[in-house]
Formats: C-alpha cells, structure tokens, sequence
C-alpha cells in the first residue's frame, strides 16, 4: 500500500517580548524535522518502494525519505498502527550580531512519533481456504470438506469482518464412474447419477444439503443439469464457513474457489491455506496434483503409481515385444471394476482380460494357466490376469468388448481395449498329435502376425 506523512513540529519560544521572529499568533517557530524511520508496531511488515517493474522492493532507514510503499506481512492477519519516527533537537533564535538572544523549547520530546497520513491505523486481513483433499484418492461416494476463514474478526475501527462468502466448484465430467461401470438411476434421474453425455454429470458436486451453521444455498449453474451442484453461498454473513463436496467418480479432478467482496476493493478470492501470497494459490486441488509440474495430470500425487511414465507404455514383462496394454496411465489409475470391486490397475504391468464363458470356471484373480504362446503373443506368460464378471461387461458383450468403454477422450488419452473371450474345456486337434487338450486356438476378424485382444473373438482352451 502507498504511504506517506507531512513531518512538522512547531517549537515554543522562550522569549516574548519582543517574540520571535517567524513566529506565529502563538510565538511558535516552525522547526526542521529529520525523519528516522517508519515503525508498524512489530507487526513484521517491511517499508520500500516500486521498482520501474512495479515489484516492491524493501528499504533500509538510511532511504527513509524514499519510502512510500508498505508490505503487510504474509501471514500476520492484525490491526497496524502505522508511524513515522522523527526527531529534531531544538532550535535556538540567532541575533544579527551573532549572539543567541533567544531559545526555543520543544513542544514534543526528540524521537516522537508522528502518524502517516490520512490515518495511522490499517487492518491487515487473510482470507484462505482449507486444503481438504490432501492425500486423497478420487474414490466413489467419498466426501470432502473446505474450510473458509476470514481473520481477523474486527477492523481497526472495530467493525466485523463478517462477510457473505462463495464457493465455485470446477469438475472433470467423465462417463460412468470408472472405466467399466456407471450409476444411472433411470427413468427418475437423481443428483448423484454419474451419466455421460448429453447430460454429462460433474464428477464432483456439492453435496445438497449442508451441515451449517451457517447455512448455504446450494445451485446448478448448468442450464442443461439442474443435479449439478457447483456453486453455494451463505445465506448470512460470516467470517468461516465450512462446505462438503461429494465425489463421483473414482478419476475426479477438479478444483474449488471461495470469494467474499471487502469495500473499496474489488471480489477477493480465498488463498490456499499454508501458501504465501507471492505463491499466488488461489483455491484448492481436488485431488492435490503438482506433478508433473507445472500443471499437473489429473491424477492424484497421493497415487503409489502416479511417478509412472504418461500413456501407455507398460513395461512388464517385457520378453522383447512392445510396451503397453492398450490401456493408458490415466485409465489403470481411475480403475475397474472386476469381481464387484474396485481396482486401480499398475501402468509398469501388463494386463490381458480374460473373460470364461463355458466349462469349467477356473479362472480367478492373478490365475496361472502357463505359458500359452499362441493365445497371446504380446505376453506369453499369462500370469497377472484379472477375471472380468459379467455385470463388469459392455452391455452388448459380446459384440462388444471393451474393458475401458466409460471414457469420452481420443488417441493418445485413450485407446479401445478388448477382453478376451475364452471357452473352457474345449481342444484342438492337431495334424501329427490328433485331439490336444489344455492349447489355445483362436478365430481372429483379421488375421495379422501378432494377434492382440482387440482382433481376437475368442480363444478355445
């Protein structure tokens, strides 16, 4: 903030007859009056000015005189009483001869203090919001709370700081809840579905009914969902006020802002709690994501995988064939559902989906069958596999086999991955061996030198 202080002192003399000269009406001398140094009461603040780049720069007492600027300190949310130091040390009246004919006494003591212009006293406020999705995992159905704070509870006049506070919620809209599976509550739509489009439901909502005090009201902005909850605002004024936001959908990401309006000054928004101004955090993560710096990848930092290379580039096992699964980082990381739960699959490990139709259902998670060359020949060892049930299936399986169909994104963020169909129980009969049990055989739509899931319709074992 500009600063600035007109320094006077006016000095009484000792002589009144005949009175000083230059006195005034009341025989009082201006005096010259050397400035010090500015003081904030040990509210840890720095004094400076503008570089011709408009960043503060502190300065020393010895620039005393080129001060004109104040930095409250970042995190000392307070009252300021703001002061010019000054002294002068009297003055004494000189006659045309030389010889001192008349003293002057002080009016005020060296060393006074003298307020800046118009007022001395300033209040220093923060206004944060809590980061309430640290180390957390985007997970179904899981709340979240953000705490807003307005400190301190009175201005120097003694006035509340109690303001009418906003909050603003910014979501992913992803179909479906994770790669496989979505909750739609038709024909009777309710606030927590998790469609796609054309509806297109946030994956992050506020919940509709707060917990209070104070109480907030809570709307859609989106004229084509009224079930998506984004904004809220008190319905009284308040110096904290705290918000729940529900998640829906387990590769959420996001972010909320908290503003409130203070006179003479435009909307402020709330700085992330714990950050310093110069950081220039405005709002919270949902969930905490800096890395990759500096924008993130909408996937949480908290994830045990999340230092994983971006796409698809599974490394293991590796037996001289290409990285990847079909199935990009982002993707393994917002999960399935297999066997009724949910899973956040490990973007080094390939995966091949195998899906038992006929015979004997021996196929369980990480099931191993062996070294199956001819069903597989992107991996030959089939030894991390994971049983997809039924309910886990494209509704048009088998005409359609995607394991990863609850996504709206293209190439390189996303490519069509299949499962593979396999009947149990069944042969192959070989030229030289006749009837072979246990092989694989397969009837592919097309025919290439390395058969992959989505160009195999079923494998018989």
């Amino acid at each position: 903030m500009a600063i600035s202080s007109v320094v006077a002192d006016y000095d009484q003399c000792t002589t009144y007859n005949p009175p000083c000269p230059y006195s005034n009406s009341n025989n009082q001398v201006a005096d010259n009056v050397r400035r010090v140094r500015w003081d904030d009461g040990g509210a840890g603040g720095a004094f400076g000015t503008l570089d011709v780049n408009g960043e503060f720069v502190p300065l020393a007492n010895e620039d005393v005189d080129h001060i004109d600027r104040y930095k409250a300190h970042d995190t000392n949310a307070r009252t300021v009483h703001l002061a010019l130091l000054a002294e002068d040390e009297g003055r004494e009246v000189v006659d045309a001869d030389g010889t001192v004919s008349r003293l002057v006494k002080e009016i005020s003591p060296p060393n006074y203090a003298s307020n800046p212009s118009p007022v001395g006293d300033i209040t220093v406020w923060e206004f944060t919001i809590s980061n309430g999705a640290t180390g957390w995992l985007p997970t179904l159905d899981s709340d979240l709370y953000f705490t807003a704070n307005i400190t301190p509870a009175a201005d120097h006049n003694g006035n509340p700081m109690d303001r009418v506070i906003s909050f603003q919620l910014y979501s992913s809209r992803e179909p479906g809840y994770c790669m496989n599976a979505s909750r739609e509550s038709s024909p009777n739509r309710h606030w927590d579905d998790t469609y796609g489009p054309p509806i297109n439901d946030m994956d992050l909502k506020f919940y509709p009914v707060q917990n209070g005090p104070p109480s907030l009201t809570i709307f859609s902005q989106d004229p084509n969902n009224q079930f998506n909850y984004s904004s809220a605002i008190t319905d009284s004024v308040t110096r904290t006020v705290t918000v729940r936001v529900r998640c829906l959908d387990y590769g959420a990401s996001g972010s909320i802002d908290a503003t409130a309006s203070f006179p003479g000054m435009p909307i402020a928004s709330a700085r992330l709690e714990g950050t310093l101004p110069k950081d220039n955090e405005l709002g919270a993560q949902i969930p905490v994501d800096k890395n990759p710096a500096p924008l993130g990848n909408r996937i949480a930092d908290a994830w045990l995988y999340e230092p994983r290379p971006e796409g698809d580039l599974d490394y293991d096992p590796a037996l001289g064939q290409n990285d990847g699964d079909g199935v990009v980082k982002y993707e393994e990381y917002r999960g399935f559902i297999i066997n009724g739960s949910h899973f956040r699959s490990d973007p080094g490990q390939k995966m091949l989906w195998l899906v038992p139709e006929e015979g004997d259902t021996y196929f369980r998670s990480r099931y191993h069958i062996g070294y199956a060359g001819t069903l597989m020949t992107a991996v030959y060892e089939i030894t991390e596999n994971w049983l997809l049930p039924i309910n886990s299936l494209h509704p048009n399986w088998p005409n359609d086999r995607r394991i990863n169909w609850m996504s709206n994104r293209n190439p390189p963020e996303h490519y069509d991955q299949s499962a593979v169909r396999i009947v149990d129980g069944g042969f192959r009969f070989d030229p030289d061996m006749g009837l072979v049990y246990g092989a694989t055989d397969q009837i592919v739509e097309v025919p290439t030198p390395f058969n992959t899931p989505n160009n195999t319709v079923k494998c018989n074992i």
